[in-house]
This record gives structure tokens, C-alpha cells and sequence, in this order.
């Protein structure tokens, strides 16, 4: 190097200008753990410091890098503290007894966030990191999932969030609406951009309504890009344009509970991909690929899928009214209902049915079925349906009588009791 000094007697130089100074002072840190939950987090922090002198080593601490020192003295070349909420950058700076001094820092090092993150849109609540409590909920979505990590809960409190960007959940936070998909919504307002984005096997949505989302993508609704769960969601009145899958899963996904529905989009208007469905709801749902002949047949709700307990019915094809479309295409399907007047049953499975679903009223997007139904009592029972407070999506207790419904609500029936007639 420039320096002139000596290449090392092991053998080769450095590559650059410089040969690197294996006698000067140099230090480094360390910190654990990186991630913890507050509101206080236990932190170890360690230095570790190399050159040819040594003596008389004194660190100076600064969480910040603001200039402002924490931490100083001789004895402190690792240590334990309590940090609070926050992203800690860490800087670190030593000197020894000939007066040579380094310094070293980390940006954004070390995060204490909130092991339960609160968003509202009420107009009282301040916005402030870490969005721990509802008076200091995060007004958007993104804000508070982005302060959680590994094992954290976003609730959600009742209204209509857009945001000029899809939701993205790439760690495994859970993201619960607390009164459900009727009060709760995620909505694209045709902006031109995807609803939600679920990028962890353990990343769940639960109690969403997903509309007006008019991506002009693959999956411009809901895209599961290496696993997930939708549980207890509507996607309804989306659009994607010259696409494919309203709802796109590449490596697996789970939904339960869903109604997928009114939703329009070139092909598959419903779910397409790797995706396990339990108890959903697809109808309704319309694409506009092929011609009208036999020949150019094309699934319009969902392909690749394996169902339980879910109703495939009056899904469309815009283009083809002189064929019957199918419903369901290369697909694994028990326990569930797709007409036969609407579906080639391009599916595998057992114990489905052809009968029409009776629902109390699809003029209002009440799909709940009527007493009269045939879905009523013939689903399989799944380990979910067994388990204690087991609920549908309207909240109510899932296996009424002894077997499961199919489709995402079950039948309550009217409680029994005296009528009595005046005339």
C-alpha cells in the first residue's frame, strides 16, 4: 500500500491502496439479544477490541449516536441495561493509554417494540411509536405492523383503511380486526394497488374486509407469497384487469371462514395457487378468459386448491354464456357443495355435493343458509370445528348440532319456545 509498511510475513498484501494496521486500535460491538418485547428489555452489550496496546483501556456508550454518552468507564467493556420502546442505534468509542482513540456505531441495532400494537382511525389516538396502547394507536395498518416482530399482535379497531400501498406482513405478526370483516375494511379505493401481502408461513389476517383493491398484478386482492392464514375475511368488489387470480398463492396459504366473492378479474376470480380452504364461500365471482366454446372452458373460481366444507356456486365466465363453466379446476375438494347446473366438476374428492346452496338472502350478501338448506349438517368435522370456542364468521359457535356446516356460517337454528296467536 501507499503507507509503505511491511506486507506480513504470511504472506500477501491487502487488496487497495492500504495495508490494513494490525497494530493500531480497533474496536467492534455486540449486543442481546437484537429483538425483544417492552415495555423494558434486558440488553447485553459487548466490545471486543484489538491492537498492540492495550493498556488502560475506557469505552464510552452512546445509544443514539447522538453525541450523548450512557455508559463510560474502564470496567465497561460489556454490560447489562434496560432499554425501553424503541430502534437503538449504538455507537461505541475507546481509547487506550497512549492516547489512540476509535470509534465504532450500528445503525438501527437493536428494537424493543410492542408485544400487542393498537390501530384505530377514531381521530383521538396520537400516532406515537410503538402504537402500544390505543391512545397511541397507529393510524394506519403498516405503521404498526412494520414496529412488531416475531410473535407480535396488531388489533385493529373498527373503519376503512387505505393506505396508497398493499399491506405487507413478512415476519410473524398476527393483524386481528376486533369487531370483524362487517365493521372492519382494507380498502384500495380502485387506487390502482394490492390489498395485503402475506410473506411468512406464520403471518395471519384475521377479520378483514379486502375491497376496491385494482391491482394491475397477479393476486391484485391477496397475495401469499410463502404461506399464511386468512381467517374470518370478505374479499369482495376487486379487480385486476388483464390478470390472473383475484386471490394468488405461490407456496402455500390458508383460509377459513371466507367469503370470496363479486370480485372480477381475467381468470380465476377467486383463488389460485397451492391454497388450502376450510368452511369459505366462493360466488359470484366473474372472468372474462377465452371464447365462447366448449373447448376454451376455464375455471372462474379456483384452481390448484384443497378444499373442506366450502361452497363453489354462480361463479362466471363474461365470455362464455352458451357453455357451463366449471367452478373448480385441478383441484382436491371433500365435503362441499358446487352445483351441477354450474360446475364440470374438474375436481377430485369425496362426499361433495351437486344441490344448490339455500342461502337467507343473496340480494343483501346474507349467505347464510336458510333452514332448508342441504349444507346444513354434512360437513367433516376438522380439529378447528372441535376445539373450544370454536366460532363462524359472524362470531357464532361453530357445530350447532353434531356435524359441521359446510360454507363459512353455520346454521343457528330459532330457539324454541310459546307462540301465541291473537286474533
Amino acid at each position: 500500500g501507499v503507507t509503505a509498511r511491511v506486507k506480513p510475513a504470511a504472506g500477501r498484501s491487502d487488496i487497495g491502496a492500504y495495508e490494513f494496521d494490525t497494530d493500531a486500535l480497533t474496536c467492534s460491538l455486540a449486543a442481546a439479544p437484537l429483538a425483544d418485547f417492552g415495555p423494558l428489555a434486558s440488553v447485553t452489550f459487548t466490545s471486543t477490541v484489538s491492537g498492540v496496546n492495550l493498556d488502560g483501556l475506557y469505552y464510552w456508550w452512546d445509544f443514539g449516536t447522538n453525541g450523548t454518552v450512557e455508559v463510560e468507564g474502564s470496567a465497561q467493556a460489556f454490560f447489562t441495561t434496560n432499554l425501553g420502546y424503541g430502534f437503538f442505534s449504538v455507537g461505541l468509542t475507546v481509547s487506550n493509554s497512549v492516547g489512540e482513540v476509535v470509534s465504532f456505531a450500528r445503525a438501527n441495532y437493536v428494537e424493543v417494540a410492542a408485544r400487542t400494537a393498537y390501530v384505530a382511525r377514531a381521530g383521538w389516538n396520537t400516532h406515537t411509536y410503538p402504537y402500544a396502547t390505543w391512545a397511541t394507536a397507529a393510524s394506519n395498518i403498516q405503521a404498526a405492523i412494520d414496529a412488531g416482530w416475531n410473535g407480535a399482535v396488531v388489533n385493529v379497531t373498527n373503519g376503512a383503511y387505505t393506505q396508497g400501498r398493499q399491506i405487507a406482513i413478512r415476519e410473524p405478526i398476527a393483524v386481528r380486526s376486533i369487531n370483524g370483516a362487517g365493521v372492519t375494511t382494507i380498502d384500495g379505493g380502485n387506487a390502482g394497488y394490492r390489498g395485503l401481502e402475506l410473506d411468512h408461513p406464520s403471518a395471519v389476517v384475521d377479520g378483514f374486509t379486502v375491497t376496491r383493491c385494482s391491482a394491475s398484478m397477479y393476486g391484485p386482492a391477496v397475495h401469499f407469497v410463502s404461506g399464511g392464514q386468512m381467517l374470518n375475511c370478505v374479499v369482495a368488489g376487486n379487480s385486476g384487469g388483464p390478470y390472473h387470480r383475484m386471490i394468488w398463492v405461490e407456496a402455500g396459504g390458508y383460509m377459513r371462514n371466507c367469503v370470496v366473492r363479486d370480485n372480477v378479474i381475467h381468470r380465476f376470480a377467486g383463488v389460485g395457487g397451492p391454497a388450502t380452504l376450510e368452511n369459505c364461500l366462493v360466488t359470484r365471482n366473474s372472468s372474462n378468459y377465452g371464447g365462447d366454446t366448449a373447448s376454451s372452458n376455464e375455471a372462474c373460481a379456483v384452481t390448484g386448491v384443497l378444499a373442506y366444507n366450502c361452497v363453489f356456486v354462480d361463479n362466471t365466465n363474461l365470455l362464455q354464456t352458451a357453455v357451463l363453466v366449471p367452478d373448480i379446476e385441478a383441484s382436491t375438494v371433500h365435503y362441499s357443495m358446487c352445483p351441477q347446473t354450474n360446475t364440470a366438476w374438474a375436481a377430485s374428492g369425496v362426499s361433495n355435493l351437486t344441490n344448490r346452496p339455500v342461502f337467507v338472502n343473496t340480494a343483501s350478501n346474507d349467505f347464510r343458509f336458510r333452514f332448508d338448506s342441504p349444507g346444513i349438517n354434512v360437513g367433516t368435522n376438522l380439529a378447528w370445528t372441535l376445539a373450544p370456542g370454536a366460532v363462524d364468521l359472524s362470531g357464532y359457535p361453530r357445530i350447532v348440532r353434531y356435524r359441521v356446516d359446510m360454507g363459512p356460517y353455520e346454521f343457528i337454528p330459532p330457539e324454541k319456545g310459546t307462540i301465541v296467536t291473537i286474533r
